[in-house]
């Protein structure tokens, strides 16, 4: 039987599909955020470095939400976990002070609670988006790698429910690998110094796996 587009069997195909789509994308997904790869992690990273900092909101965000299916959260669970991280991003990246930098706190606070239910964590996505915050302000405020180290040490540890002392060493590290793109900005960075950030994301990400416990 032939059937055109107005035809009540292809609408009614149409919407059979939609909501299958939609039941695929928003079933509820376990995604175990402490199981990652530490070597594609830092590339991941690296390249969400480069879209933020070269104004790619669509790369960034096409990026944030592969890695959220990457961790395993649900294609819905992860549209909204990039959508609210990069809304963040840009919030703070146009701030001029910590008083604006504040309007990225609530879109944080969605982010952490979406990672909270999707990997069935205990994390407190008001703790976690207020040290997140705080870091990146450090950061922009130039102070010390050792001071701000800690603060992502701390957020790692909210994020991980971990105390293992493991966490502060790969923070550093990671906080080495910001201090060496922002003492050369983009338009000094190669793409050897970028390999060199990747490799140091890695190390870094190497630990963190190594201080929370999981297996390979």
């Amino acid at each position: 039987m032939k059937f055109t587009k107005k035809s009540p069997l292809a609408g009614a195909l149409v919407a059979v599909l939609l909501l299958g789509f939609g039941v695929w994308a928003c079933w509820p997904r376990q995604a175990d955020i402490r199981t990652f790869d530490p070597s594609q992690m830092a590339a991941a990273e690296t390249q969400a470095w480069r879209d933020y900092y070269g104004k790619k909101p669509l790369a960034l965000f096409s990026g944030l939400y592969a890695q959220g299916r990457r961790q395993g959260f649900s294609p819905c669970d992860s549209f909204f976990m990039a959508y609210n991280a990069g809304n963040a991003a840009r919030t703070f990246q146009k701030s001029r002070s910590r008083q604006e930098a504040m309007k990225a706190l609530p879109a944080l606070e969605k982010y952490f609670r979406i990672v909270r239910r999707g990997s069935g964590g205990k994390l407190d996505p008001v703790r976690a988006a207020q040290l997140e915050l705080e870091w990146w302000q450090q950061r922009r405020e130039s102070k010390p790698v050792s001071d701000y180290a800690e603060t992502v040490a701390a957020a790692w540890k909210e994020i991980y429910q971990t105390s293992d002392s493991g966490v502060e060493g790969a923070a550093l590290i990671r906080c080495m690998m910001m201090d060496v793109r922002d003492s050369m900005r983009d338009e000094k960075m190669t793409e050897a110094d970028w390999d060199r950030i990747r490799e140091g994301l890695t190390q870094s990400y190497t630990r963190l796996k190594e201080a929370v416990g999981a297996k390979p």
